[in-house]
């Protein structure tokens, strides 16, 4: 597995202008492009693979190519990329980012164009004052020991899931802050709304 194919869960802030559709209120970027881009599963061949290895049992699994279900092997699909300021960030630190500018944690949510001043000088009222509240130093969570079965219906004892947290350093707060502010900054300019999902 490439590092490309996990799945991560993240949030995005960005900039957006609510629109009126067919009765219904959308959230559109207007500087959003539709791009061709490279796809990220088959790296651009057009084709994907499976087996190749020899297993422990010294079995030889072939390896065997078919066309790249993203790409349709095409080696490329289409998105549609923002020209406008965005910060991607882990859910935990998204969640802090909202407590941060004293709203309730969400996974999506707007400020709307109005409100983004008051939002402004609450940033740089925390990055101007202490902000080691919103620090957190990494942690290692080792999970329990347990008695558990296997597939097989074999007895068996071991640890549930380690989780390392890599928490959050003061550069990595000071840096959250200054691109909202450049987010905010763009969005005040060019009359749209912050939002994040």
């Amino acid at each position: 597995m490439r590092l490309d194919e996990i799945l991560t869960e993240s949030v995005t802030f960005s900039v957006a202008r609510l629109e009126t559709k067919d009765g219904k209120q959308y959230y559109t970027d207007p500087f959003s492009k539709e791009t061709m881009e490279k796809c990220w599963v088959c790296n651009g061949t057009g084709k994907e693979t499976h087996g190749g290895y020899k297993d422990d049992d010294g079995k030889d699994h072939p390896k065997s190519e078919y066309e790249c279900g993203m790409c349709h092997g095409n080696g490329e699909y289409k998105d549609f990329k923002s020209e406008a300021p965005e910060l991607n960030v882990a859910n935990g630190n998204a969640m802090e980012i909202q407590r941060m500018l004293g709203l309730d944690a969400d996974y999506s949510g707007a400020i709307k164009h109005a409100d983004l001043p008051a939002f402004k000088r609450q940033l740089i009222k925390i990055k101007n004052g202490d902000i080691s509240s919103h620090v957190q130093d990494p942690k290692k969570e080792v999970g329990k020991m347990r008695t558990y079965t296997d597939d097989t219906g074999q007895s068996r004892i071991g640890r549930g899931a380690t989780v390392h947290d890599m928490g959050r350093s003061r550069a990595q707060v000071e840096r959250y802050i200054d691109s909202l502010l450049s987010i905010m900054d763009f969005a005040q300019k060019n009359n749209l709304d912050v939002t994040w999902a």
